[in-house]
């Protein structure tokens, strides 16, 4: 997350802010304080043991960025979870409050605070484990060709013709995102729109038309025609997606609610707490379907490898992204 760290290095120089790491030590391009890198570490932290306990319990407005990817850890993500939340309750109330938020949730792939905001998420099931002999691959890439039933027939929706092309039956050509007027959360929450900056090739289509299409010929078709309908479902579903060039701020009573919920979550204690966490994504310049496709970005790749900088888990699949701790 470049740009955000970008946005803490200013805070760093401009500043008296200071800043902790709980994950694997990394540069950041500013000091900070390596508390650890795995969950015993975060524990020290949240019971107030560890040192830098006390400047969060001392600042006016502490921030705290949890990775996204912890919440694929299963019991261990949620033990993580419910250690943040003890870091709220113990050392730092003042992290949520009427007068400042400062809980983050830092997501890895592009699109899922999105997802999350219209209530997309997922079941916990895999196609295998359920034996489906139908499989739709909406813009999904990065697939496990394990996770996907021998006999199932495969339809890919999505554009460059990555791993999810290889793998389908069918494929339905879709527009990247230079090539078609979309609405798009960044990580800060804030709603921005694009206009296509060049025109569609060969018989691609918007997303939002091939999924109309498809809903006609199965006679249960779509309530709308145009973008204009497709924007006026989207206000419907999550109002925030048309409030363009707005943050969306979450309220005081919903952070404590979810940290509620975190708190609840975790019946135990990490099942490893000694283990190290891992960095989420492997590759930086190889985590997305217009990357992997890209020669300029290959070759960045290969020439960081080459000189054996960047290198963390090694792997693209998720593990645990380190959970961040500033306090101003």
């Amino acid at each position: 997350a470049p740009v955000l760290n970008a946005r803490l290095r200013k805070g760093y120089l401009a500043s008296s802010a200071a800043f902790a790491v709980v994950g694997p030590a990394v540069d950041l391009t500013y000091d900070y304080e390596h508390v650890g890198a795995t969950a015993a570490a975060l524990e020290e932290l949240a019971s107030g043991r560890h040192p830098f306990a006390a400047v969060l319990r001392a600042a006016k407005r502490p921030l705290v960025v949890v990775g996204g990817a912890v919440g694929e850890l299963g019991a261990g993500g949620r033990a993580v979870m419910a250690a943040v939340a003890r870091l709220q309750a113990e050392v730092a109330p003042q992290l949520v409050s009427d007068a400042w938020n400062g809980l983050s949730v830092l997501q890895y792939a592009a699109g899922r605070t999105a997802a999350y905001d219209i209530g997309f998420v997922p079941n916990g099931q895999s196609a295998a484990a359920g034996e489906a002999s139908f499989v739709y691959l909406l813009g999904a890439d990065k697939v496990d060709p394990a996770t996907i039933p021998a006999d199932a027939f495969v339809v890919y929706q999505g554009h460059h013709g990555d791993a999810g092309a290889h793998l389908a039956d069918v494929v339905l050509p879709a527009a990247a995102y230079t090539e078609k007027s979309a609405t798009f959360v960044n990580t800060e929450g804030r709603a921005q729109m694009t206009r296509a900056a060049v025109a569609l090739p060969g018989a691609a289509r918007d997303d939002w038309k091939i999924v109309r299409a498809l809903s006609e010929v199965a006679g249960l078709a779509l309530p709308y025609d145009d973008v204009a309908g497709v924007r006026a479902r989207m206000a419907d579903v999550c109002p925030s997606l048309v409030h363009v060039g707005e943050a969306e701020r979450t309220s005081p009573e919903i952070a404590q609610l979810g940290l509620a919920q975190w708190k609840r979550a975790a019946a135990s204690r990490a099942s490893s707490p000694a283990a190290p966490f891992v960095r989420a994504v492997g590759d930086y310049y190889m985590t997305d379907v217009i990357s992997r496709a890209s020669r300029t970005m290959a070759r960045t790749s290969a020439a960081v490898a080459k000189s054996g900088a960047g290198s963390g888990s090694g792997s693209d699949s998720p593990a645990a992204l380190p959970a961040s701790a500033a306090a101003a």
